[in-house]
């Protein structure tokens, strides 16, 4: 604004511009530019228990979230947030409430824009999500039923009034037989990939186990899959070298039945080594 207006008309342009910016409802309806969307995975799949989420946040504009919602098995909710505020101190949370006969085993989150911006708690089921301008991120809580104790055998008590045995020693009843339940085999899975930067082709390999198939993404674009023969832990995979500054590498691994998880995303980022610059030579 020019210096040599007067005070009152400087005030008077100010008071206009003002007036000219949109509401609180039209910036509300603008920061619709991001997202938070949440997957419920359970352990035997299709089991009917719901489970309760409460999820609170604010963008940008102020417009901010503090509510509960129930999911089932293979169910999602999205929440159009816009930018989060101020991350860290206002990231966007959700907290899955505990629920009798099912343990929190991983939550898997992924970004868009593979930029993470997300800090998972498994044990207190909690993750903290932020939200930049123009992205959405996805995280799955994955639950496994807990196993329910044996009962102890029963206990034989005799009638008040019956005779104590004499003769006959006293009948041993013997204990309730039970089947112990299905053990959950421990899902692990861990993707490796070049530290340094890389001029040529290079590779990456994931180690996992008990494992039915790993598929590799290379900046989002589907490179192999590749299925488990039995025993398998280790899958390998040789790519060109990199063709911009940095290779987004993602591999989802899918486990075998029984196992604590069904699927779990790896991410990895492989950089370009910078060309080697050649000084000019001087002779005299």
């Amino acid at each position: 604004m020019p210096h040599h207006l007067s005070t009152a008309v400087r005030a008077a342009v100010l008071g206009v511009l003002v007036a000219a910016l949109p509401t609180g409802a039209a910036r509300a309806a603008d920061a619709t530019i991001g997202s938070v969307t949440i997957i419920k995975h359970t352990d035997p799949a299709g089991d009917p228990t719901p489970f309760t989420f409460h999820f609170s946040g604010k963008n940008v504009f102020g417009t901010s979230w503090n509510e509960d919602f129930t999911l089932h098995d293979g169910e999602s909710k999205t929440f159009d947030t816009g930018a989060g505020a101020d991350w860290p101190q206002y990231p966007f949370v959700v907290t899955e409430r505990t629920q009798d006969g099912w343990k929190l085993v991983a939550i898997d989150c992924i970004a868009n824009n593979n930029d993470g911006g997300f800090v998972t708690d498994v044990p207190n089921a909690t993750v903290s999500v932020e939200i930049s301008p123009e992205e959405s991120k996805t995280c799955t809580f994955s639950n496994a039923r807990v196993a329910t104790p044996l009962a102890p055998p029963p206990v034989v008590v005799p009638p008040a009034d019956a005779p104590p045995a004499v003769d006959a020693p006293p009948a041993v009843v013997p204990p309730a037989v039970g089947v112990l339940p299905a053990v959950a085999q421990s899902a692990s899975a861990r993707l490796s990939a070049p530290g340094a930067c890389v001029s040529r082709s290079y590779s990456v390999s994931v180690s996992a186990a008990p494992v039915q198939s790993v598929t590799f993404y290379r900046d989002n674009r589907k490179v192999r899959t590749m299925r488990a023969a039995t025993g398998q832990q280790r899958f390998t995979l040789r790519l060109p070298s990199v063709t911009a500054k940095v290779d987004t590498i993602r591999a989802r691994v899918v486990f075998r039945p029984g196992a604590t998880l069904r699927t779990r995303t790896l991410q990895a980022v492989v950089r370009r080594c910078a060309p080697a610059v050649v000084r000019p030579q001087f002779t005299g």
